[in-house]
């Protein structure tokens, strides 16, 4: 397997993972949503989303010409 098709999947796999960490902090803020008093699954959901960019971006670093 050559590094172009890794380096195309871990690209998607960046930007999709940037976008859902966005949507779940902007989903914090939308009107109706009371504060919660202790983390909540949004909250989960962000921290996996960062914990995951960063192997996914040693691998497209890996993979780039």
């Amino acid at each position: 397997m050559t590094a172009e098709p890794i380096n195309r999947f871990t690209t998607r796999a960046l930007v999709v993972l940037s976008l859902l960490a966005l949507v779940t902090v902007l989903s914090a803020y939308l009107p109706g949503h009371p504060p919660q008093a202790d983390e909540g699954t949004g909250a989960h959901i962000f921290q996996l989303t960062i914990v995951l960019l960063f192997p996914a971006g040693c691998v497209f670093l890996a993979s780039a010409d």
